[in-house]
């Protein structure tokens, strides 16, 4: 194991062969998996990447790290790791512009420790994951735990294709998330103990179960997703109380648009196809 201080950041690379220097504009190159990143920093991929060893391509083991992949692909084709894993007191962590193919799961961000986590994944295409396409946790109902998840493509997931757990507020907007959890019976957009979140302009499409499942939280709001030819439900809440939807179009579903359950005090804001 190599570790290199590198413009004030230190790399540990797992792999044979040195690390470039930071770029001029103070940006730290990766070239080859696996990598772990200890230090906060601004990284950024060089080239496509391949990984066909053991464990995570790319791990985050550090505060305020944003990862660029620049346009590029990484291949993770061990399907028992992950392709970009973070798993502690970790927050402030960006991931954007790339491709990531294959692994147990896509990108897997866990912070059950601290009481903020902060997370932004935006323009990345997930596909092929073995289990969910990207999955973030935060610690508990506690804290302030904001995720932003936008402008992504997520397909052909073997469980969720998104899956957010314990997060307090953010953004989950314009996705495009297809043929997610068909081999588990699983969704496309999956929320269990969520509060205050925003789930607009995504477009879910032929999941194993439903499109969108909202599990066990409060006062979020649905606004013009479009729902289509998922195995079950386009929109489903469940045990939670307080969400807002309004103007969402599900049809094609093999259950039904949208169940509400009565008596949690859901609003219905209008504009929702078909009325649930």
């Amino acid at each position: 194991m190599d570790g290199r201080r590198l413009g004030g950041a230190v790399i540990l690379a797992l792999v044979i062969g040195a690390i470039p220097a930071a770029a001029a504009d103070g940006r730290i190159p990766i070239y080859q998996a696996p990598v772990t990143i200890t230090q906060p920093g601004s990284y950024y991929l060089t080239q496509d990447i391949t990984h066909v060893g053991s464990g995570e391509s790319i791990t985050i083991a550090a505060d305020q790290v944003t990862i660029d992949f620049n346009g590029h692909t990484l291949l993770k084709e061990n399907a028992g790791n992950y392709a970009i894993a973070s798993d502690g007191d970790y927050t402030d962590i960006t991931i954007r512009n790339g491709k990531l193919i294959g692994g147990n799961i896509g990108i897997r961000l866990r912070n059950t420790v601290g009481d903020d986590f902060n997370v932004r994944i935006e323009k990345m295409i997930v596909k092929d994951a073995l289990n969910e396409g990207i999955y973030v946790q935060g610690q508990s109902l506690v804290g302030s735990s904001q995720v932003f998840i936008e402008n992504n493509s997520i397909h052909d997931t073997g469980n969720d294709g998104l899956s957010l757990r314990f997060m307090w507020g953010g953004r989950v907007t314009n996705n495009v998330i297809q043929d997610a959890g068909t081999d588990a019976g699983d969704h496309g957009i999956y929320m269990h103990s969520c509060r205050g979140v925003t789930v607009a302009d995504n477009n879910v499409s032929h999941s194993g179960a439903d499109g969108i499942r909202c599990w066990y939280s409060w006062y979020c709001s649905f606004e013009r997703n479009h729902t289509t030819y998922n195995a079950d439900w386009g929109i489903h809440f469940y045990q939670g109380d307080s969400h807002v939807f309004q103007g969402n179009r599900a049809y094609g579903n093999g259950a039904g648009g949208l169940t509400v359950p009565g008596g949690e005090g859901h609003i219905n804001a209008g504009g929702n196809y078909p009325p649930p």
